[in-house]
This record gives C-alpha cells, structure tokens and sequence, in this order.
C-alpha cells in the first residue's frame, strides 16, 4: 500500500529510517501489516502517522504545541512554519489559485482521515449493529495519509537544507 512496484508514495520504513523517522517507519509497518486484514486498524494507523508527522516536524523546527492539539491545529502550524498556508502564496505567482486550492485541500484530507479513524477506526467501542469499511476505503486512507506525510516530510527537509 506503501509502496507499489518497489516505489509507491516511497514513504518506506527505510526512507523514514533515514531522515531520523524510526518512529514513523513503526507506524508505515503497523499498517503494512493490518491493511488487508484489519481495515479498521489500518484507517487508526494512518491518522496516527499523520499526527506523528505533524509533531515530529515542528519538534525539529523548535515548535511548541499543545498535548491536546489535534490534527488540525497541528496541521495549521506545520503549514506556517513551512510556507505551506495557502495565504503564503502570492496572488503574482504563476498558478497561484490552484496552488492556494491545492494547498487548503491538504487539511481537508487531513481532517477526512482524522474523522474516518474516529467513525471507522478502532479508536471507539462499536456496538454489534456497526459496520466497517473495507480495505479499499482503509487504502484511500492509508495513501492519502502516505502521500500528504512524505510531501510534508520533504518540504521540512528541503527547507532544512536552506537554512
């Protein structure tokens, strides 16, 4: 899910190893092994690789935040810090509207995961009558998750790099 023909999203226990991550790459392996027999557990996972990131970001830029900050407020603060925030972008900038649409949508997929962890995952009891989603739904999740951690994981290192 991870990585398909050796590449994927290439957020692999090894690429996150090697940025210092090995945190990370413990929760890429926690869904690699739940994501076709637990979904649920899978969806969990993916929001706790989201939430890690976040955090694992602004500890490295020196950033404080809150131990009840979720997603959102955690995800408004990497974006600052790394020129991410949609009104960071210069109304001039070729692309500019997209670029801002593109950039706000990243929340929307945060916020997305963080809800369907907390309506499907296994973060809250279930009553008998409760129906989960299926690996294709945890693998939406799961890749969107992926994809939206190395894009910010790499845009902390490029910047790191600058500095």
């Amino acid at each position: 899910p991870l990585v398909a023909n050796g590449r994927g999203v290439g957020l692999t226990p090894e690429v996150l190893a090697s940025l210092g991550s090995r945190h990370l790459a413990e929760h890429v392996q926690r869904i690699e092994r739940s994501l076709a027999d637990d979904p649920a557990q899978a969806i969990g996972s993916a929001k706790e690789l989201l939430e890690s990131t976040l955090k694992t970001i602004l500890e490295g830029l020196n950033i404080g935040y809150g131990k009840s900050d979720e997603i959102p407020q955690l995800l408004k603060a990497v974006q600052t810090a790394l020129e991410l925030a949609p009104s960071d972008i210069h109304a001039q900038k070729k692309g500019a509207e997209v670029i801002k649409k593109t950039l706000s949508n990243l929340g929307s997929v945060a916020i997305g995961i963080a809800e369907l962890r907390n309506l499907y995952g296994t973060v809250h009891g279930k009553g008998s009558t409760h129906k989960g989603l299926t690996v294709r739904h945890a693998r939406l999740a799961v890749s969107a998750s992926a994809a939206l951690c190395m894009f910010l994981l790499e845009t902390y290192e490029a910047k790191a790099k600058v500095s």
